[in-house]
């Protein structure tokens, strides 16, 4: 690139160079409700429930897939487990530790079902406040 090429350049760019020294020299400082307002959440609750209703979908979503996939290995559903959980005279670990891991993920779907509801009844009555 020749000297006045770069001379082109350099002066094409110095009005963002300059805003962004300007920035940097007044040293802009954010509050959070800021941050969450340019971010389309003017209450910071109503961010603070987003943001758990994101993570306890990904919880669900995980579980959900734990479950699938004991049924696939083991070709029966929770209940059927259960039946022959309670009704094998033989132990069988490997099946023991998957029936008790199954009831574990269905017990935590549960409870992260309530918990989303729970979120969405408070998020339903804050929007009529």
């Amino acid at each position: 690139m020749s000297k006045e090429n770069q001379k082109q350049v350099r002066e094409s760019r110095a009005p963002y160079a300059a805003t962004a020294e300007a920035a940097v020299e007044e040293h802009i400082s954010y509050t959070v409700e800021d941050i969450l307002t340019t971010l389309g959440y003017p209450d910071p609750l109503a961010a603070a429930r987003q943001q758990a209703r994101m993570i306890l979908l990904g919880r669900l979503a995980h579980y959900q897939v734990a479950i699938q996939q004991l049924e696939a290995r083991w070709g029966c559903t929770l209940e059927q487990a259960r039946t022959r959980y309670t009704a094998q005279g033989s132990e069988n670990f490997a099946a023991d530790d998957d029936y008790l891991q199954w009831q574990w993920y269905a017990d935590a779907i549960e409870m992260v079902n309530a918990q989303l509801a729970a979120i969405s009844e408070s998020w339903d009555y804050a929007s009529v406040i």
